[in-house]
């Protein structure tokens, strides 16, 4: 369901959100459930507020080829801790 995650700024990366999740084959009321559960998951360390963005697949590549500014910045986050690992 989930196809993959990208980690924002509660993790030290310089992404407009503290998570962004980027789904595939799901209905609405599927990712509100992931959301939620992960949100319970967080509270439980005594983080009450955190911003997850969640994205279909399509989105996300309609928006990478229109050039968004978040999708973009997360990529470049992407290729930055890449470069930080190797």
């Amino acid at each position: 369901m989930i196809d993959t995650y990208f980690l924002g700024k509660t993790f030290g990366n310089d992404i407009e959100s503290d998570l962004v999740l980027i789904y595939n084959n799901c209905e609405k009321e599927q990712v509100d459930k992931v959301i939620e559960e992960i949100g319970t998951i967080f509270k439980s360390y005594f983080i009450d507020m955190v911003y997850i963005t969640p994205m279909s697949l399509k989105e996300r590549q309609q928006r990478y080829r229109l050039a968004d500014r978040f999708v973009l910045r997360i990529m470049r986050e992407v290729k930055e801790a890449e470069n930080k690992n190797s």
